[in-house]
């Protein structure tokens, strides 16, 4: 994904959000897709995008926290099968800017 990110520059809480777009690759275990010789495994790419929001708070002179919500989606095709994909991620952790 290619994302476009919009900070707010604070001293001590950084906001921001976010969105992007680009190709997305799914992967199906033990798929049954009818015509399909290989009953394993089957991939396809399709393009997909992304909403994400969140804030960075400083917490010593390099070191933040941060906090965050992603939404991604893309829509996967195949012959008689197709899966809309859709998921939501709250992130959390610890940066070190250098």
């Amino acid at each position: 994904m290619v994302n476009l990110l919009l900070r707010y520059p604070g001293r001590y809480a950084r906001p921001y959000v976010g969105i992007g777009g680009g190709l997305s690759n799914g992967i199906l275990h033990h798929s049954d897709i009818p015509g399909r010789k290989d009953h394993y495994i089957e991939t396809s790419s399709a393009p997909g995008y992304q909403f994400f929001g969140g804030i960075q708070l400083v917490v010593a002179a390099n070191w933040f926290v941060f906090g965050e919500y992603k939404y991604s989606a893309a829509n996967y095709h195949w012959n008689e099968l197709s899966l809309n994909f859709r998921s939501e991620y709250f992130l959390g952790g610890i940066g070190y800017i250098f």
